[in-house]
């Protein structure tokens, strides 16, 4: 019986640690990793889940950003950094033409500087109908660089409705200033003349 119940405890003795064994050596450590690694996959499936929005939010942010850089560059065109007399005498040339007006003066006034624009006025004389007058002033204020129109002078003979009106337009072209503009307006401002143009 002593040998048998010696034998018994040894066998449940071997069997307890042989569990304890694998259960803190293996089982327990098994479980922890297992449990990580779902934690893990939820949360790589929450990622996968979130992945459209986050496309749709990118693809957002690229709108808004092509958006922001095409309003940039609209001002930048409606509002140049630089103030370049010759193309602005050379387009409203081709307006005037284009609505068939015989311009006898174009005149660039000295600009006036502010602290984030310089502002510079031009005088234009020319005579045509009053649908030619009307259409021109409308292209101007139009027109993809920024004009704004001062004053306009309108006359005519009397008793003579069929005759050409002379007008007398003063218009205002603007110019972003920057540190980089400040020279180019200086040289433009010493380049800048009257133009006087005869129909031929």
């Amino acid at each position: 019986m002593t040998k048998l119940a010696r034998s018994t405890w040894l066998t449940v003795g071997g069997v307890t640690g042989a569990v304890a064994a694998f259960l803190f050596g293996v089982w327990l450590p098994g479980a922890r990793r297992l449990t990580e690694i779902e934690q893990r996959t939820a949360a790589a499936r929450q990622e996968v889940q979130s992945v459209p929005a986050r496309v749709a939010g990118f693809e957002l942010l690229r709108s808004q950003v092509a958006a922001a850089e095409e309003y940039v560059a609209s001002c930048s065109r409606r509002l140049p950094a630089r103030d370049d007399v010759h193309a602005v005498v050379s387009r409203i040339s081709q307006l005037a033409r284009d609505c068939r007006l015989t311009v006898t003066r174009l005149e660039p006034q000295e600009p006036e500087v502010r602290e984030t624009y310089a502002a510079r006025a031009f005088r234009i004389a020319f005579a045509g109908s009053f649908t030619q007058v009307f259409a021109f002033v409308s292209d101007l204020e139009a027109d993809e660089r920024f004009y704004a129109v001062r004053e306009i002078e309108l006359s005519c003979e009397p008793g003579k409705d069929r005759q050409p009106v002379q007008a007398d337009v003063q218009f205002v072209v603007y110019t972003a200033r920057s540190e980089s503009a400040e020279s180019a307006e200086k040289s433009a401002s010493s380049a800048s003349g009257t133009a006087d143009f005869r129909s031929q």
